[in-house]
């Protein structure tokens, strides 16, 4: 276990006490009960031999009974005496002093004395005194010497509040005693917060800032531990343990802190956000004799970085919503509402767009114009409504007919345009009659619906698709000229007859 600076202290001065307890005990300083209980009770016993060699001398054996009976219950202290001849014979007992005597014993003790009776120079025998045991304190039986008694109450009790004593005392010393002002003057300019620290992680210095910051008062915080304020992890808000704050860290494993942003609650109930920078102290023989600590105050900082960044996100959101909504007009501008294809406006500038990108890549590209036959007659016999689920319905044949690559558009009313990029014109007619065929086999609405188509290519005398497009719609009305339901080919550019019926109504 590591000693603090206090313990040994107080080790030293316990040392110190219980020897010069010893020191006044060997020389007789300290009175001894027990010795002076010894000293009467000889010469009690004394008196009483003599008393006895006495009656010895004169043959009365009551002389002696009344001795022995007479020590005895005239002295609270004597449990049991006996006069005993040297051959071992009893020849008077007071008390229980078989029972209490043990034999084998030639030396006198505290509790057990015997001394001779002699009769004419020679020994007669002993008289024998049993008493009662000194008071003292015992340990399971134990009796415990009164010295031993007193050195281990002085060493507990002393040391206890030895150690108090001691230990609040360091922590109570003024730093200022030991530390030049010049020292403290120069980090008292320095506007972070400094804080030094002993190699047990307790306060031996502190400047002016981080006592104005973390609002504590005075000399208080000396001795102290920076755990007993109440630090917090970024963000989170929950609590630092102890060994997780950086100056710990940094002692128990020598690497350093830099820049670790913690949060501290100040005494004012304030919550101030701090970057930590941590730096061993070492003494002349480069051993670890403390910590430097310094904060740095980001609190603004990080208000306004969290203040910006909700702006940010605001605005970000804002943009969002934004752009949502201009995609969404764009689509309702683009796209007409009945059919959801794209409407004439966004059609023509995407025949432009298909237009330039072919010719830049030597390209075909083809169109098909498409329109419902005998539309009015529907409208006029089963009304608007089921003209218009009559448009949708084709719309939906001819965008499941056509290519993912393929662009349908409504021309207007119940005529119908298809881009077809990268599409020879034969190929284009061969669509075209497929969607005639879905057309007339979709029976839209429960009604056998036809529709007319014309079909186009681009030429390289064209610039524009225009000519593609109009040269389409001819086509278109050449197939209702010729009878509706059938696909018709565009003339070519250069005059000729191209025109030819690939489908006509049957009879």
């Amino acid at each position: 276990m590591k000693m603090t600076p206090a313990m040994r202290i107080t080790l030293g001065v316990v040392s110190l006490t219980i020897s010069v307890i010893l020191v006044a005990d060997f020389i007789g300083l300290i009175p001894r009960g027990d010795r002076e209980a010894t000293r009467q009770r000889q010469q009690f016993v004394e008196m009483l031999a003599v008393q006895l060699s006495v009656a010895v001398a004169r043959p009365q054996q009551e002389g002696i009974n009344s001795l022995l009976l007479t020590a005895v219950s005239r002295n609270d202290g004597v449990l049991s005496a006996a006069m005993r001849r040297s051959d071992g014979q009893l020849l008077a007992i007071a008390g229980d002093h078989q029972r209490l005597w043990q034999e084998g014993r030639n030396s006198s003790t505290v509790e057990q004395m015997l001394l001779p009776v002699v009769l004419d120079q020679r020994r007669y025998g002993q008289v024998e005194v049993v008493f009662k045991p000194l008071p003292g304190f015992s340990v399971l039986g134990v009796k415990i010497h009164g010295l031993l008694l007193l050195v281990v109450f002085v060493g507990f009790t002393g040391g206890l509040f030895y150690w108090l004593l001691i230990r609040r005392s360091l922590r109570y010393l003024d730093p200022n005693a030991v530390i030049p002002d010049r020292v403290r003057n120069a980090l008292d300019v320095l506007t972070n917060g400094v804080l030094i620290l002993d190699k047990s992680e307790q306060v031996v210095l502190f400047n002016q800032a981080f006592s104005d910051k973390a609002c504590i008062g005075g000399l208080d915080f000396y001795g102290h531990k920076p755990s007993v304020l109440h630090w917090r992890k970024p963000n989170s808000g929950e609590r630092i343990v102890a060994e997780q704050l950086p100056w710990c860290r940094l002692l128990q494993q020598r690497h350093g802190v830099q820049h670790e942003v913690v949060e501290l609650v100040t005494g004012a109930g304030k919550v101030l956000v701090l970057t930590v920078n941590c730096s061993l102290i070492n003494d002349d023989r480069n051993r670890v004799s403390g910590v430097m600590v310094s904060f740095d105050d980001i609190t603004e900082i990080e208000h306004k970085n969290k203040v910006l960044s909700e702006m940010l996100e605001e605005l970000g959101l804002s943009k969002q919503q934004v752009e949502s909504q201009n995609r969404e007009l764009q689509y309702l501008a683009s796209h007409d509402a009945l059919t959801a294809c794209l409407n004439r406006g966004a059609f023509n500038q995407c025949s432009t767009d298909l237009f330039t990108e072919s010719v830049n890549a030597g390209e075909p590209l083809s169109c098909i114009m498409v329109d419902i036959d005998n539309f009015k007659q529907v409208n006029d016999n089963y009304g608007h409504a089921m003209g218009d689920s009559i448009i949708k319905a084709v719309v939906a044949v001819l965008q499941k007919t056509v290519r993912q690559t393929d662009t349908v558009g409504r021309y207007g009313g119940e005529e119908f345009s298809i881009l077809l990029p990268n599409t020879t014109l034969e190929d284009a007619v061969r669509l075209a009659e497929r969607c005639r065929e879905a057309v007339e086999a979709a029976h839209c609405e429960g009604l056998a619906i036809t529709c007319s188509f014309g079909v186009a290519a681009a030429e390289a005398i064209m610039t524009s698709p225009e000519p593609m497009i109009n040269r389409a719609d001819e086509a278109l009305y050449q197939s209702k000229h010729n009878g509706r339901n059938c696909v018709t080919q565009a003339k070519a550019a250069s005059g000729q007859q191209a025109s030819r019926r690939l489908m006509s109504v049957d009879g």
